[in-house]
């Protein structure tokens, strides 16, 4: 496992991999969470993506890969965490 895979962690963001800075990050997402009413929908979620890496985002129907994809392109705004590209915050939970 490589720290640009996610993680959905009960750990802290500050605990995890992802968090490390590096030249190269073009985006990250620390401890994102998604809630919709009493629906968790995204729990501490971390990603950072580097130039050149190749991120799939797999899993079941309803796990939340469309949530967090919305939330990385500022089309959801998470209930909590913060997105960053290239070092800028571009959203804040």
């Amino acid at each position: 496992m490589s720290i640009n895979e996610i993680y959905a962690s009960e750990a802290p963001a500050t605990d995890l991999a992802a968090r490390r800075p590096s030249p190269s990050r073009i985006i990250a997402a620390e401890g994102i969470s998604k809630s919709f009413g009493d629906t968790k929908v995204l729990k501490d979620i971390v990603l950072a993506v580097d130039r050149k890496d190749v991120v799939c985002v797999i899993g079941p129907s309803g796990s939340g890969k469309t949530t967090l994809l919305r939330c990385l392109a500022l089309l959801e705004t998470p209930s909590a965490g913060r997105v960053t590209m290239e070092g800028q915050v571009i959203g804040d939970g």
